[in-house]
């Protein structure tokens, strides 16, 4: 374990294996960083073995999670973008969808309402994802509505992709059970 490496290290300062034993805790410290894979883990990895094995490694993944940081604005505006829409969709507001929608969704939106009338029924959590285009990120919304028609009740799973443009570019509904309470 790490500590029968450190406490080696300090019974045995000058030993032979003292490289080894370093070069052990540097891994071990890297692999628990890699696995927690949050930027605290990485920068307390940094300041342990700020010219360790792995340090590089560390700054460039702590660097790729700052790309994937979602500010509290951006959260906003995309919940915003994602009320707007529903909103759009269940009164068949071809106009906002058109400024809120690519074409693809758009003509999807067309059909996914019906007589039903769409209601957000959790927290839309707000995360990153690369684009197809390098150091371009689109939005990933995740939440679960509730779709209520003249003849029934049902509630889905939605995970949906916001452009960098603001507009809704996919939209995936899977059935869910309601949450009781």
């Amino acid at each position: 374990t790490r500590e029968k490496y450190a406490q080696f290290l300090q019974q045995y300062p000058k030993s032979l294996f003292t490289q080894t034993c370093t070069d052990k805790i540097d891994s071990i410290d890297w692999l628990e960083a890699s696995t927690e894979n949050t930027q605290e883990s990485y920068q307390h990895y940094l300041e342990l073995h700020g010219k360790g094995k792995f340090a590089q490694l560390a700054r460039q993944s702590k660097e790729e999670l700052d790309k994937l940081a979602v500010s509290s604005q951006d959260k906003a505006t995309v919940r915003s973008i994602i009320y707007r829409f529903l909103d759009a969709v269940s009164a068949h507001d071809t106009e906002t969808l058109n400024n809120l929608a690519t074409n693809r969704m758009q003509a999807e939106a067309s059909t996914m309402a019906g007589d039903g009338h769409f209601a957000v029924v959790s927290t839309i959590g707000v995360t990153k994802a690369p684009s197809s285009i390098q150091d371009v990120y689109n939005f990933v919304a995740k939440f679960k509505v509730e779709k209520r028609s003249s003849h029934n009740v049902e509630y889905f799973n939605v995970s949906s992709v916001v452009s960098p443009d603001g507009r809704v570019a996919t939209m995936r509904l899977t059935p869910a059970q309601p949450e009781y309470e």
